[in-house]
């Protein structure tokens, strides 16, 4: 029998090789970086500003109860749209994720924050976003 197809056969026989592979799909992060639209008015004046959104994140990872916290340009629905391609472990404590969008004048996206009891995590976005 060739090397090959030896390997071959050892992976298809092995199923613990599949479980292992399966297990670390399921427990990835997957955070999308959106390009939230923010009104021309807002990025041709000196505007630099946060905002605010809590959420949950139900068993299968996916954020739920999408609510405001300080919303000021952006539209509540594309916040949503844009959390719902994200996957991030369940809160085990059940407390509520919070992300903050930063916006800078001249800049564009320059930060997303995410935060939970036991969870951070932090995006630097490349200038342009946004413009």
């Amino acid at each position: 029998m060739r090397p090959f197809a030896l390997l071959i056969l050892v992976c298809l026989s092995n199923p613990f090789a599949a479980t292992v592979s399966h297990a670390q799909e399921d427990d990835m992060v997957v955070i999308s970086v959106c390009d939230l639209d923010v009104p021309k008015s807002i990025k041709q004046g000196n505007a630099t500003f946060s905002e605010l959104f809590s959420f949950n994140v139900g068993e299968d990872g996916k954020p739920t109860d999408v609510k405001a916290v300080i919303r000021n340009f952006v539209v509540e629905d594309s916040v949503k749209e844009c959390l719902s391609d994200w996957t991030l472990p369940p809160s085990a404590s059940k407390s509520r994720y919070v992300v903050k969008f930063r916006w800078v004048h001249g800049y564009g996206w320059r930060s997303i924050i995410i935060v939970s009891k036991g969870f951070k995590q932090a995006i630097r976005i490349k200038p342009g976003i946004g413009y």
